[in-house]
């Protein structure tokens, strides 16, 4: 706010034409005892840089439906500031003249000290969007990371971690830190789009940067809900039965869900709205089996920047993973070991060993496939394909491993398949 006040006496000073020791003594004047139009002017501002400014009527509207509305305040708990946030990104950005208000600015009508703050936004935001494209053509910034899922646990198996900053063999989050991470994200989206698309497609520039937009904005925390329950709406039978369940966990508070996450660092295979509530309890969340990854390894969070608990910046330190690598590059598919065995329902601690089991064998038989003498010089399609191969070789010891030492398996299966018979 003072900022402002001083900013606009300086103007208002200058364009009285004074010098010297005029204009210092007229500038703090002002400061003093600024003007009704200078004091709103710094109230504006002061809303606007802390994204508590009102909405439009539109963005109103949104409120007003949602406070009155419970179960829509627990899918969107937030919407002025979010919205607000997204508006300051998109001044920065080539989409700003899509606000009327902004086109305004820009082509001068509501004075040329507006234009110049208007164009200035826009240069600006646009040069750190490029830079940032730059980087993350050269991998030191990353987006949200692939859609595939192997692909994705292939590079966290790297050490990468998404909509983070590469700076020596670590990673730093930039995803919180509002709203600059939403401009780092959408371009570093926008290249990891690009790679991803026809020749033809690339050349739809505009759509690749609204995809961009739409990739960023459903990794954030204050709109996943949203994204979730859409995603929920447009295929119920598939994601219905997980929403309700994340929904049911939010029962905890975030700063006690905090607080497990720093006592316990490993993510937790939660499958129930119990499991869900164990998950984020402190004290709790280790009663549950770990998520892990196509190797079989627990997955780990490592922590943050300063005290973990209210750090919003997370690190991942890179590791040199040939095998990672390698199934990455060439798009190897590695899917999740089923919970069924021969009709058999895996109970948590059977599919817990199971995928521990499933995914060494995987490790160590990619591990020696990639290791192999001769096996860099053949061509990318038949590696893949005698990966692919020898996994699925893998995966089948695996499971006769497995049922060698879980013989109750088998004998259930065999007594689920003579009680079909009869």
């Amino acid at each position: 706010t003072r900022g402002t006040i001083h900013q606009q006496a300086v103007r208002l000073a200058l364009a009285k034409g004074m010098k010297g020791e005029a204009l210092a003594q007229e500038i703090h004047r002002l400061v003093q005892n600024p003007t009704e139009e200078m004091a709103k002017r710094a109230k504006d501002t002061a809303a606007y840089t802390t994204f508590t400014n009102e909405l439009g009527p539109l963005g109103q509207a949104v409120q007003n439906m949602v406070a009155r509305a419970p179960l829509l305040r627990v899918i969107a708990p937030f919407i002025r500031t979010p919205t607000n946030i997204l508006k300051f990104a998109i001044h920065r950005s080539p989409l700003a003249p899509i606000f009327k208000d902004t086109r305004a600015d820009l082509m001068g009508k509501n004075g040329k000290v507006q234009r110049d703050i208007a164009w200035s936004r826009v240069m600006l935001g646009t040069g750190i969007g490029f830079m940032v494209a730059q980087y993350a053509m050269e991998g030191l910034i990353s987006g949200g990371g692939p859609d595939d899922k192997t692909k994705k646990a292939m590079k966290y198996a790297q050490g990468w971690q998404p909509y983070s900053v590469r700076i020596g063999d670590k990673w730093y989050s930039y995803q919180r830190l509002e709203p600059f991470g939403m401009l780092f994200g959408v371009s570093a989206d926008f290249v990891e789009i690009m790679d991803q698309m026809s020749k033809e497609e690339v050349d739809n520039v505009a759509g690749m940067i609204v995809g961009s937009i739409a990739k960023n904005l459903t990794s954030k925390t204050w709109l996943r809900g949203v994204s979730e329950f859409i995603r929920m709406m447009d295929d119920p039978d598939r994601y219905g039965g997980r929403w309700v369940q994340q929904l049911t966990g939010t029962v905890v508070p975030t700063g006690v869900a905090q607080v497990a996450r720093t006592r316990d660092p490993v993510l937790r295979d939660a499958r129930t709205i119990l499991d869900n509530i164990k998950a984020r309890t402190p004290g709790q969340s280790q009663e549950l089996y770990p998520r892990r990854d196509p190797f079989g390894q627990p997955i780990t969070r490592e922590g943050g920047v300063g005290p973990d608990i209210v750090s919003p910046v997370y690190t991942s330190t890179v590791k040199d993973d040939p095998v990672a690598k390698e199934i990455e590059e060439l798009g190897v598919s590695i899917g999740k070991p089923q919970r069924k065995l021969q009709g058999v329902e895996l109970t948590d601690e059977q599919y817990d060993q199971y995928a521990s089991i499933t995914g060494k064998y995987v490790r160590n038989i990619s591990h020696a496939i990639v290791a192999s003498p001769g096996y860099r010089n053949m061509p990318a399609w038949a590696r893949k394909e005698h990966l692919e191969k020898m996994i699925g070789k893998a995966r089948t010891q695996a499971k006769t491993m497995f049922i060698m030492q879980n013989p109750d398996v088998l004998r259930q299966s065999t007594e689920q398949k003579i009680e079909q018979m009869r």
